[in-house]
């Protein structure tokens, strides 16, 4: 791929059902994963699998819409292929958002969590997975910053699990994010995520990955607004 014009500083990973599209003001060009070197197509529901070279707050800065994830069967160089790709395109700054279930009183149903710190449950499949990673930047979101704890998935948390994840001090659970966090740490590239919380985990009811996506989507714009006015800071560190 031909050098990108202008080049892009900053990238906007958009988790489940995110919808950060609108916040671009300008767009230069999209392709989609399958279009990339050594890049899987996405196929979970709610990752459209593609990226979208555009500005944003005046900022030059590339969309990830979607991502992959160890339950499709991929392994730790196959999910985090966008990060080496993104950073061979100029991105220097890596901005995580996630569809995530709430742990705790200050992570409630609807709230966007900085997250502070990275926790990840065991998983063979990931070779030399860190127990704990912490994001370079925090981005205030109006929540309190909160510990997020990684996942392999698909299947969503036992009662058993919850309650094992709260003692340990977590605020969100998801699966994803972790692996890329790490590979921006091996590269030696910047990153914040930000936990958008669509459940409260181990509420009544019976909960879908459905639901899940609604909620995100509905959360969408309270995120844009948030991220258009800290991009021009983040893109100046």
């Amino acid at each position: 791929m031909a050098p990108l014009t202008p080049r892009p500083l900053v990238s906007i990973i958009g988790g489940s059902g995110i919808d950060l599209e609108p916040m671009l003001s300008k767009r230069h060009a999209c392709w989609p994963f399958a279009a990339c070197p050594g890049l899987a197509s996405a196929t979970a529901p709610g990752h459209e699998g593609r990226f979208i070279h555009g500005e944003a707050s005046g900022v030059p800065v590339i969309l990830q819409q979607g991502r992959l994830h160890f339950y499709e069967g991929h392994d730790y160089a196959a999910v985090t292929r966008p990060v080496d790709l993104l950073r061979d395109w100029g991105v220097h700054t890596f901005l995580f958002t996630n569809a995530a279930g709430g742990l705790c009183a200050s992570a409630p149903a609807g709230s966007l969590m900085p997250v502070a710190a990275v926790r990840t449950w065991p998983f063979r499949h990931w070779p030399g997975r860190p127990e704990r990673l912490h994001p370079d930047l925090t981005l205030d979101t109006g929540t309190p910053p909160g510990c997020y704890w990684w996942v392999p998935g698909p299947a969503y948390e036992t009662p058993a699990e919850i309650r094992a994840l709260q003692r340990l001090g977590g605020a969100a659970v998801g699966m994803s994010t972790a692996p890329e966090l790490q590979r921006c740490k091996e590269l030696g590239l910047r990153a914040a995520a930000i936990a958008v919380i669509t459940n409260t985990c181990g509420a009544s009811g019976p909960l879908s990955h459905g639901h899940v996506l609604e909620q995100a989507r509905n959360q969408s714009e309270r995120l844009r607004r948030i991220l258009e006015k800290q991009l021009p800071r983040l893109a100046r560190i």
